[in-house]
């Protein structure tokens, strides 16, 4: 696939090429033109050295419009100079306000700026190039920009090369840039020969300055020399707030302590200042921007001294000495909302995983508010504390294991089956005795309802969590289809992912050795994707721009493939 690009790219940039050289034509006559004017002559001609004017003329085959000139001309290397244009039917001259500085090669893209005058048909490929030196500069630069996540192209986004000693994308225009078309394939030319540092970011805005925390970007980890004369090159993008991460504010409250940070955070950790001090509970609220913390009966002292070392996605951390007081009006107290989730459907295991997810920290947690049912019949929820209860750090999310319920629940049934035959048989058959059937068979064995009663779990603020019910059905044999295949790889460290088309994540797979295998996958059209880590820590990396190190690369299978109810896939296989 890489090659058919890279091909596709040397074919654009033939075109580039041909087309930026187009001789006159005549134009055919017809009800609409559709055929756009015709660059005949520049003044100083196109390819001028020692090039000392501020002001350039074009003349066009026929009357033109230059409407979006502002909007679309393009000046790389990029340099700060202001100017003025005038259209006079064919001509158009434009008109610098400072002289370019010396020993320079500058090219000017019109992109679609300059149009006819009836129906505004762009002058294809529109460019014009001067050098304020002797020769002008010739190397090229070409290449693909694509979504890692998707690994779809990266439509229109800026490729952006900066001097070696002006390097910083957030706050520096590039010295060279150009932007992807919609198959992701660009191409920067009349580069001067040098090291670059190379990044592409979606520049939503148009100011080629990249907004870290919304504009979706990447890089060449290395500097790139620019030595020959056409070099082409690959850079995968991603979406990552590579803001930098501070404590923007503190609000103290009689019942509440909220610490706000600038962005998401991914992790924290607190160290009590006095050993002697009694710790309270905290936990992320807000979109994991603020840690909220809650007071505690046991707290004798005025403040509670803290370091606070929190973390966001990209591994950067900050830290910081807080002093925490409750004190002030107290804050409205806002719901306590529980989300039950399990892995009944994604997963795809035939151990049922229950994760609680709390607004607010957990005080209690009763077990013996669970009901289990079939149907009507009650059965008896039997819950091991000790092995399959587990609550996290900031008591916001508990979860607890259920291993292979759906047999139990058959089990059960057959039991209960069992005791309601032999108790028939030692009936006396007389006329007076009633018929007895056993409704215990035809009750389902792979469904079940487990109800959390009111007053299963409680709240740090005392706040109670409705009653909620969930719903579990075991996928049948026929309902569902299995994958497998064998890996071929030197790769140390990774993670399989079965994926949809829209790149929905099925299940996963922790570094399977050899072969694989996808078991209980719902009928559809999938492919695999692997996350390699290359630095084999156990997670994959989405790398950091502030850091100059880019995400883990992403291998994925090119095809897809259906798979049907009550079928086995073989030998798809992996090679990365």
């Amino acid at each position: 696939m890489r090659s058919i690009i890279l091909a596709f790219i040397s074919i654009y940039a033939l075109n580039q090429l041909f087309f930026s050289c187009a001789s006159p034509s005549t134009i055919d006559g017809g009800p609409r033109d559709t055929i756009p004017p015709v660059l005949l002559e520049a003044i100083p001609p196109n390819g001028q050295v020692d090039f000392n004017s501020q002001s350039i003329r074009l003349i066009f085959s026929e009357d033109i419009n230059a409407d979006k000139l502002k909007q679309e001309l393009i000046i790389t290397p990029y340099f700060e100079n202001e100017y003025k244009y005038l259209v006079k039917k064919q001509t158009i001259t434009i008109d610098f306000e400072k002289p370019f500085p010396d020993s320079t090669t500058y090219i000017l893209n019109f992109a679609n700026g300059i149009g006819d005058l009836n129906e505004n048909n762009p002058v294809v490929n529109l460019k014009y190039a001067f050098s304020t030196g002797t020769f002008i500069d010739s190397l090229t630069l070409s290449g693909y920009v694509y979504d890692l996540m998707t690994n779809e192209p990266a439509k229109n986004y800026l490729v952006s090369l900066y001097d070696q000693d002006t390097s910083s994308v957030f706050i520096h225009k590039p010295t060279y840039f150009a932007y992807a078309n919609d198959e992701g394939i660009f191409n920067i030319q009349n580069i001067r020969a040098g090291r670059y540092h190379v990044y592409a970011f979606d520049d939503d805005n148009k100011n080629l300055i990249l907004e870290p925390s919304t504009e979706m970007h990447g890089l060449l980890t290395d500097t790139l020399r620019m030595d020959t004369a056409s070099l082409q090159i690959e850079i995968p993008v991603i979406l990552q707030d590579a803001s930098t991460l501070t404590l923007v504010r503190e609000r103290a409250q009689s019942n509440r302590y909220d610490v706000r940070y600038s962005k998401y955070i991914k992790d924290f950790e607190i160290h009590l200042l006095d050993t002697i001090a009694t710790d309270i509970d905290k936990h992320l609220v807000e979109n994991q921007e603020v840690i909220r913390f809650y007071p505690s009966t046991k707290i004798e002292n005025d403040s509670i001294g803290y370091i606070i070392t929190v973390s966001d996605s990209l591994g950067t951390s900050t830290t910081d000495t807080l002093f925490i007081k409750f004190e002030g009006n107290a804050a409205r107290r806002e719901k306590f909302d529980v989300t039950i989730k399990t892995n009944n459907q994604t997963t795809l295991s035939d151990t049922t995983l229950y994760e609680i997810i709390a607004t607010k920290p957990i005080q209690l947690f009763d077990p013996s508010l669970l009901q289990f049912k079939v149907d009507t019949v009650l059965i008896p929820f039997i819950l091991d504390m000790t092995i399959n209860f587990a609550i996290n750090r900031t008591k916001t999310v508990l979860t607890f294991k259920a291993p292979k319920l759906f047999p139990f629940v058959a089990q059960y049934l057959d039991s209960l089956s069992s005791t309601f035959a032999a108790d028939t048989l030692t009936q006396v058959a007389d006329s007076t005795s009633e018929t007895r059937t056993n409704p215990y068979p035809d009750l389902p064995r792979n469904t079940y309802d487990i109800t959390f009663a009111k007053g299963w779990l409680i709240s740090i603020e005392r706040d109670t969590a409705a009653s909620a019910t969930v719903k579990m059905s075991k996928p049948t044999s026929g309902d569902v289809g299995l994958v497998r295949g064998s890996i071929y790889t030197t790769e140390k460290s990774y993670f399989l992912e079965l994926i949809t088309k829209t790149g929905k994540v099925i299940a996963s797979l922790d570094n399977p050795k050899s072969v694989y295998e996808f078991r209980n996958v719902p009928p559809g059209s999938y492919s695999i994707r692997v996350k390699i880590d290359k630095n084999e820590d156990g997670v994959w990396s989405y790398g950091n721009i502030r850091l100059h190190t880019a995400p883990e690369p992403i291998y994925y299978m090119e095809e897809y493939f259906d798979i049907r109810a009550n079928w086995e896939l073989e030998k798809i296989d992996l090679s990365f």
